[in-house]
């Protein structure tokens, strides 16, 4: 248990503010919970940095998710080509 979430072997996990909001065996279950808490009414675009190792399927869905629940969003999506992470957040 890490800041109050279990982390099983395997598990995608979701950094926040240095802290792990949330730990998953499904890496789009964990990225759906980290935009739960980073992304507010406020905001007005949500930059994502695209990691060598995600795949168009994974980032497609998550782009559709992001459309509906955060339709006030606008996403900009960037090719970062980060090693160890499949996506990074970024939302102003």
């Amino acid at each position: 248990e890490v800041d109050g979430i279990a982390v099983k072997k395997d598990d995608f996990i979701a950094i926040y503010n240095h802290k792990i909001v949330a730990a998953d065996r499904e890496m789009l279950t964990a990225c759906e919970r980290l935009l739960r808490e980073m992304v507010s009414e406020d905001d007005e675009v949500l930059t994502i940095f695209i990691g060598e190792n995600a795949s168009g399927e994974e980032t497609d869905q998550l782009l559709a998710h992001i459309a509906e629940v955060y339709p006030h969003v606008d996403t900009e999506v960037l090719e970062g080509g980060q090693p160890l992470y499949h996506y990074i957040f970024a939302a102003e």
